[in-house]
């Protein structure tokens, strides 16, 4: 009778355990499905929506407080492009015998993101606009290195050239390019970035970040007129607002209206 009783218990045992599994195991494996479907849906993003900034925003704030550094070596670099296909920055260090020489070819074939072309009452409104200009660079068709500029910020004139348009890049484009002929053992840090809203195509605005080095490395600030401001990272710092007088621009697609 005693192992009997003993079989009796056991087998309770046995009965009590199966039902507590039953319960216990489908929840846990309903709970462990769950949050494997939803982390799969919902991967963390890298960037919080919360902070209502893109990615190249934070990466555009984050660039522009580097204080650029002096090596004595000519210096050409451009980022990659963004997700969107889009310039991200380019920056240059030369001295005057490091700008080309030849003449620029008049036509551009690359498109940059967002381009798009207008005739408003005879003249153009968007330019394919080098960040770091041909006269500096000698770089025409590089994608890193052109963007959608109206022809109002990038030459200084709904049509030709105004270059004492402080409006314009070429405003300064033109002024540092004296100082560095009549500098030619100076060094110039030239640095454009342009300034997109979220996921807009075309930058709203571009900044330029100049400064000077003598032979030596000494920091030489540059001053040469128009809209300057002295930057965080000890530049000179001019932001251009990618307009045109004539036209309202959507900056998410790139297309324009004419005022």
């Amino acid at each position: 009778m005693k192992p009997f009783k003993n079989f009796k218990e056991f087998i309770k045992i046995l009965i009590v355990a199966g039902l507590s599994l039953l319960i216990i195991v489908p929840f846990l494996s309903k709970s462990n499905i769950s949050k494997t479907i939803h982390d799969i849906k919902n991967p963390i993003p890298i960037f919080s929506n919360d902070k209502k900034q893109s990615a190249d925003e934070d990466l555009n704030n984050f660039i522009l407080k580097e204080e650029p550094s002096w090596t004595g070596k000519y210096k050409l670099e451009m980022k990659e492009l963004d997700h969107l296909g889009r310039a991200v920055q380019s920056h240059i260090l030369l001295q005057k015998k490091n700008m080309p020489r030849e003449a620029r070819e008049p036509r551009l074939n690359y498109n940059p993101v967002g381009w798009h072309n207008y005739k408003f009452d005879g003249k153009w409104l968007m330019n394919r606009g080098h960040l770091v200009g041909y006269q500096f660079s000698g770089l025409n068709d590089e994608a890193r290195n052109l963007v959608p500029e109206t022809a109002y910020m990038n030459a200084g004139a709904l049509s030709g050239m105004d270059d004492s348009n402080t409006s314009s890049m070429l405003f300064y484009e033109n002024r540092l390019a004296a100082w560095l002929r009549m500098n030619p053992d100076k060094w110039l840090d030239y640095t454009v970035t342009p300034i997109y809203k979220d996921n807009e195509l075309l930058p709203r605005q571009v900044q330029l970040n100049y400064v000077g080095f003598d032979k030596n490395g000494k920091v030489l600030p540059l001053r040469i007129g128009g809209n300057e401001t002295m930057a965080e990272n000890n530049t000179t710092q001019v932001t251009l607002e990618n307009t045109s007088p004539n036209a309202v621009i959507n900056y998410t697609t790139g297309t324009a209206k004419q005022k």
